[in-house]
């Protein structure tokens, strides 16, 4: 429907009939083009709407290891918005969890095709810049998703995607120390960051300094405290510095809020497993293979041949 002015007040006309000149004014034309300009506007916020959420649901299930309700969301995004590259990157790294190598790299190129076209059109987004990068970083193309990055921080110095991103970049590249300023300047930007303290909680690990990473995790925790993964985070931390009692904690932790998390499965069974308590290791290893962990089908077959 449009608005129209007849013998001094507006009624409203379906779409497409054809008014009388005589009886259409400047005005009323002018009203007409902004009716419909808003109504476009708003289909296109909805939309955008739309995909923003379904993006946000397919990161929660990603972090629940839930990749088949991602993919799902992927899908339905993309169904609306077919360019958005971000969708297709992230699909891509959905499937490369799931080992679908050459469908994921399928995702990466239609990415790298909507983040060229977008710049295209406007060369100063800082977003588009940042998302090049992160795809091209899954391709293994380091130094241009370095460069990506560097491109979306000149344009804006706190996109804590460029920061982010470029701190996996520089991890790959085996630049730790360099990793780790990426995470100081995002705390610097917001300390509730509850990512960065995680990402530097494993950056930590990963440098075998074990009790700053613990305190990174314990800071995660206070910030978000309801995501299994954060504690199971915590608890691998504990059982490097072998307080395995401390981890088992942890684990039952992570497990109440998604105990369809095999990995926290096999991680309870090596805790207990180090604690002599074989057969509780045995029970977890069995239920973390029940869900697909190869790992504990290793740890089975050695507790076979060590009598346990």
């Amino acid at each position: 429907m449009i608005a129209a002015e007849e013998n001094g007040e507006v009624s409203l006309v379906p779409v497409g009939h054809q008014l009388p000149a005589v009886r259409t004014s400047g005005i009323v034309n002018r009203g007409l083009i902004l009716a419909e300009s808003l109504s476009v506007e708003r289909v296109n916020n909805s939309r955008k709407e739309a995909v923003r959420e379904l993006l946000d649901r397919a990161d929660d299930a990603v972090a629940q290891e839930q990749f088949g309700v991602a993919l799902g969301c992927y899908d339905r995004a993309l169904e609306i918005e077919p360019k958005n590259g971000k969708a297709w990157s992230d699909k891509g790294d959905t499937l490369g969890c799931l080992e679908r190598y050459d469908e994921a790299f399928s995702c990466y190129d239609r990415a790298l095709s909507c983040y060229d076209r977008a710049l295209e059109s406007d060369p100063e987004d800082g977003k588009v810049w940042c998302g090049k990068g992160e795809t091209l970083k899954c391709l293994e193309r380091y130094d241009e998703a370095l460069s990506c990055y560097d491109r979306a921080l000149d344009i804006d110095p706190e996109n804590h995607g460029a920061w982010s991103g470029k701190a996996r970049t520089l991890r790959s590249l085996g630049r730790q120390d360099e990793e780790l300023s990426c995470y100081d300047h995002l705390l610097v930007i917001n300390p509730n960051d509850w990512l960065a303290w995680n990402c530097k909680s494993r950056a930590l690990c990963r440098l075998g300094r074990y009790v700053e990473a613990l305190l990174c995790v314990e800071r995660v925790l206070e910030i978000k405290p309801k995501l299994s993964t954060n504690w199971s985070d915590k608890g691998r931390v504990l059982a490097e510095l072998a307080r395995y009692d401390e981890s088992l904690w942890c684990f039952d932790r992570a497990l109440e809020i998604n105990p369809k998390r095999s990995t926290v499965w096999r991680d309870k069974g090596n805790a207990l497993y180090l604690l002599k308590r074989y057969s509780e290791a045995r029970k977890a290893f069995q239920e973390a293979e029940r869900l697909g962990n190869a790992g504990a089908r290793k740890m089975l077959e050695r507790m076979d041949r060590e009598g346990h």
